[in-house]
């Protein structure tokens, strides 16, 4: 059985969308899909969906998802990283359209959610904005990427066995190596950050200790915004491209030594008594004597050494990557 392609479902659309004719009640011309604008096209199918005609729905369904094409090339170029099939961000517009038609700003009446099916007065309608449509479901393009990706990286989170490489973490993230979203993908039967704290404190580093936990489980980064600019090609149904600027922000999270050393700074009592039964600490009020006698400018010191042991001691590597 061969397998169905990009190319098959697209040519499948333009057999369907073929059979509109609309006249133009102004001029009195029959146009096909490819002259009607988008929002003659998003008019038509609420029309038709309203007049009961099954058949016009599909045709201008299948005239509106062609128009929107350009998307699906867009998305296989910026979401690589995901692995999906070319095919599989035909479903992406197919959801992007419904997300739109439900919202349907471009009309007065919608359809009341649920059972009934009966139609209702839009508030989301913006009768003095003839671009409606197109903002709609662009917006709803952007907002499934998005959502997508999020969805994509809470499995990662939620995954047993995902390998962590101290030296690679490191050199392309710094002190990410310890970031509480890079570790805890690890079951929770095993938890590779509290045996890494555990053999800190059985070697008698408590110092270290208490900052690999302020690095994985406390207030220890600050978040960053990128701006980018890309320019695309982007390609419509009928094979014309347009070159498009997209800009957009980039959001990453960084190790903030300042905030891990305030942490460290305030640790008291109680915060030891929880540390204490966390990892099952023999000596929690020495541990915290010792600390309180450190300057900012050792603890600093103490967070580089730390650091610097965990991308060379191989142990630690092992720690975090048991089960895999």
């Amino acid at each position: 059985m061969n397998e169905i392609t990009l190319q098959t479902i697209q040519n499948d659309f333009r057999s369907c969308a073929s059979s509109l004719r609309v006249k133009d009640e102004e001029t009195g011309k029959v146009k096909d899909y490819t002259e009607l604008s988008k929002a003659e096209l998003a008019n038509g199918y609420c029309d038709a969906e309203e007049a009961g005609n099954d058949f016009l729905m599909s045709c201008y369904v299948a005239a509106i998802l062609l128009r929107y094409w350009y998307k699906i090339f867009e998305w296989i170029s910026t979401c690589r990283s995901l692995g999906l099939k070319p095919t599989d961000f035909v479903d992406w517009l197919i959801d992007c359209w419904y997300d739109a038609l439900y919202y349907r700003s471009w009309r007065p009446l919608r359809k009341e959610f649920g059972k009934t099916g009966n139609y209702i007065p839009n508030p989301q309608y913006r009768p003095d904005d003839p671009d409606a449509f197109d903002k709609s479901m662009n917006n709803f393009c952007k907002m499934k990427r998005a959502k997508m990706y999020q969805a994509s990286n809470k499995l990662k989170r939620k995954g047993n066995y995902n390998a962590i490489s101290i030296d690679d973490s490191f050199d392309e993230n710094g002190y990410s190596i310890l970031d509480r979203e890079g570790l805890s993908t690890q079951a929770k039967a095993y938890n590779g950050v509290a045996e890494i704290i555990k053999s800190f404190l059985n070697e008698d580093k408590c110092i270290e200790a208490l900052i690999v936990d302020g690095i994985a489980n406390q207030d220890s980064w600050k978040q960053e915004k990128e701006k980018v600019v890309e320019t695309e090609i982007e390609v419509d149904d009928e094979g014309n491209e347009t070159e498009v600027t997209n800009k957009y922000y980039k959001y990453k999270n960084l190790f903030d030594a300042r905030k891990l050393v305030k942490h460290l700074v305030n640790i008291d009592a109680d915060f030891m008594k929880h540390f204490t039964e966390e990892y099952e600490v023999k000596n929690p009020n020495a541990i915290l004597e010792t600390l309180k006698k450190l300057t900012n400018g050792k603890l600093y010191k103490y967070i580089d050494k730390t650091i610097i042991m965990l991308r060379e001691n191989p142990k630690y590597l092992e720690y975090l990557t048991v089960g895999m």
